[in-house]
């Protein structure tokens, strides 16, 4: 099982920034629909398509000044 860790990492350019990143952001630079990006942010996806999580990895890595890896976007917790 994997818990996605989407609005920590918004939380955090929020909270070095001052600005929020808004969904509609996120998808008009990254191609994902804003219902997809709901579904994470609200840890209700079940699976996650790889080339989704390399967009929103590439995105938030350029946003937060710092390479990010699969492990910031999700954890995976035992079943």
């Amino acid at each position: 099982m994997m818990r996605w860790r989407l609005r920590e990492l918004l939380g955090e350019y929020q909270q070095a920034t001052g600005e929020r990143i808004t969904y509609e952001e996120i998808t008009t630079a990254t191609q994902i629909s804003p219902n997809t990006l709901s579904i994470m942010g609200t840890n209700k996806a079940k699976r996650a398509d790889l080339d989704t999580v390399e967009r929103l990895l590439s995105f938030l890595s350029g946003k937060l000044g710092r390479q990010l890896d699969t492990n910031d976007l999700l954890t995976w917790l035992p079943e």
